[in-house]
């Protein structure tokens, strides 16, 4: 079945839920939810979410809640950002469920949605979300910086995959290149601007990757540290004559 579809079960027999290649149950009591024979889980959800809603149904007892509030009792479930409960006459309930979508990791144990909030997914594929660090309380804050971070190296081509917000403050990143850069607290636009000038000449001469960190926490310039640690002399040379422009 296609995530979006409606799927319909008869609420008064034995509901068979196939998940994780394991036979699922869900029985609803007579009348624990009055004059419903039938219910069905919809929205943009896969097969595994729709089948963890019918299991949240029967571990949760969910099935005793009055329909006016099973709403409330599902959108408590951290994977879950809207659901709607719906009667459909005569002896139908629709239950429509919108899933949260994570936007990046945070810290080591959650996501972070659009909005900046934090919620928990056991259906999240982690592989290509930036990961995002910073204390608890500044999840908006830091969401908000990513997105104005990344927008600017992205037009670039670079993105950023990996953000901190210390303790301190102090921001720093990790961008696609492998490169660690430092920002610290303030003028974080006007410091990435003076990044992208230094990376884009130091690019020119085909040595980006050998770069380990950039410190733009200067005035008029940036610190380079490479890979290569004989070649520190030569970036302060650089910094140097470069500081006036910058």
């Amino acid at each position: 079945m296609k995530p979006g579809l409606t799927h319909w079960v008869p609420v008064l027999a034995l509901i068979a839920v196939m998940a994780m290649g394991a036979a699922l149950s869900v029985t609803l009591n007579a009348g624990s939810v009055t004059e419903v024979k039938r219910l069905s889980v919809a929205g943009d959800i896969s097969v595994s979410q729709r089948n963890a809603v019918f299991k949240l149904l029967r571990d949760d007892q969910l099935i005793d809640t009055a329909i006016e509030d099973l709403q409330e009792a599902l959108e408590s479930k951290s994977w879950i950002h809207t659901a709607t409960v719906e009667r459909s006459w005569p002896d139908a309930l629709v239950i429509t469920v919108k899933p949260e979508h994570p936007i990046a990791l945070w810290n080591d144990d959650a996501y972070l949605n659009d909005e900046g909030l934090v919620f928990s997914s056991p259906f999240v594929n982690q592989a290509r979300l930036p990961q995002l660090y910073g204390p608890a309380g500044k999840e908006g804050v830091v969401m908000a910086q990513y997105q104005q971070l990344n927008n600017t190296l992205f037009k670039v081509g670079q993105h950023i995959e990996m953000l901190t917000l210390d303790r301190s403050y102090n921001w720093r990143f990790q961008s696609d290149a492998g490169i660690e850069v430092l920002l610290g607290k303030s003028a974080l636009m006007a410091r990435v601007q003076r990044l992208l000038r230094v990376t884009e000449y130091i690019e020119k001469s085909g040595k980006l990757d050998q770069i380990e960190l950039i410190d733009t926490r200067y005035g008029n310039g940036v610190a380079v540290e490479w890979k290569d640690k004989d070649s520190i002399d030569l970036v302060r040379n650089y910094n140097s004559q470069r500081e006036a422009k910058l």
